[in-house]
């Protein structure tokens, strides 16, 4: 996105759906934005398979707002497709912004007390009551908010922009670049495959197991260097990468000499960074890492 706003053309991948709607929505999308009456469309009573109602309610969503889900889920396969994937971005945020901190499957027991009507019991708890009070509003209000700074963030840089939903290895052997962006998953910590799992299965309507990324795996540094040694027909490069904690995960050091063996003017630098998600359970954030590698040429 910000290469997009600097007016650079932009070639984005993903292996998740998850991930691509937004890319869609902000990255190739430059024109299309989402109107008032996209939303209330929204809300047309309709026949659906209730798959949120039915897998996950009332511990995940309250009954209102798993009937809601289906329902928008459903009048969005309607609309037009460059709309549908501003829809569904706007629906992933509003379904995240009902968990804390994004975790599906926190706070179910004030869930199953919002749905069965004991709103005091169901919004005491202080970290959890924004995000449970969203589950007993009507969403419209908030869909609006959404909609508003979703539409904020598109703009038209006169670039045939594109994102794609392919195999990394795959996407990386047919473009031609003058940078590369890698933002692989952080190995040793926990997948976005499990984490975001629910998420995942009502994108696609069913139910499926996770099938955790390589990347994540304790041998990722293998499939980084596989990925690398695709990548050399690219002039620049930058990684971005995290530690759950200094012994954990790929260390910088290791990575850096990994990239040194395709473009040896390469260094690293580590960032100041806040933690506010952390999906390494056992960590403590002060001691997680983030770090930057990126090759030169002078």
């Amino acid at each position: 996105m910000f290469a997009k706003a600097k007016g650079h053309r932009g070639l984005a991948n993903d292996l998740s759906i998850r991930s691509v709607i937004p890319g869609r929505a902000l990255i190739e999308n430059s024109q299309h934005r989402i109107e008032d009456e996209d939303i209330l469309k929204l809300f047309t009573p309709n026949k659906n398979d209730g798959f949120v109602l039915k897998n996950y309610s009332p511990k995940v969503f309250t009954r209102k707002t798993a009937e809601f889900l289906d329902m928008a889920f459903e009048n969005i396969k309607a609309m037009p497709d460059y709309k549908k994937d501003l829809m569904k971005h706007m629906l992933i945020k509003f379904i995240m912004s009902t968990k804390p901190f994004g975790h599906m499957t926190m706070g179910a027991k004030s869930v199953e007390s919002l749905d069965a009507g004991r709103f005091e019991e169901g919004l005491k708890k202080r970290s959890y009551s924004k995000n449970n009070l969203r589950q007993v509003t009507h969403p419209s209000s908030f869909l609006k908010i959404l909609a508003e700074r979703i539409n904020y963030a598109i703009c038209d840089n006169g670039q045939e922009n594109e994102v794609y939903n392919m195999d990394i290895f795959a996407f990386i052997g047919s473009i031609e670049a003058d940078i590369l962006y890698m933002d692989p998953p952080y190995a040793d910590t926990a997948s976005y495959e499990e984490s975001y799992c629910i998420l995942d299965n009502i994108l696609k309507g069913r139910k499926d197991k996770p099938d955790v990324s390589v990347f994540t795996k304790k041998d990722a540094l293998d499939f980084i260097d596989k990925m690398l040694s695709k990548s050399k027909h690219i002039k620049h490069w930058i990684i971005s990468m995290g530690q759950p904690d200094p012994t954990r995960g790929i260390l910088p050091d290791e990575l850096l000499k990994i990239v040194r063996k395709y473009k040896p003017k390469a260094e690293y630098r580590k960032l100041q960074h806040t933690w506010t998600i952390n999906n390494a359970p056992s960590a403590k954030k002060k001691d997680m890492v983030e770090y930057i590698i990126y090759t030169y040429s002078k």
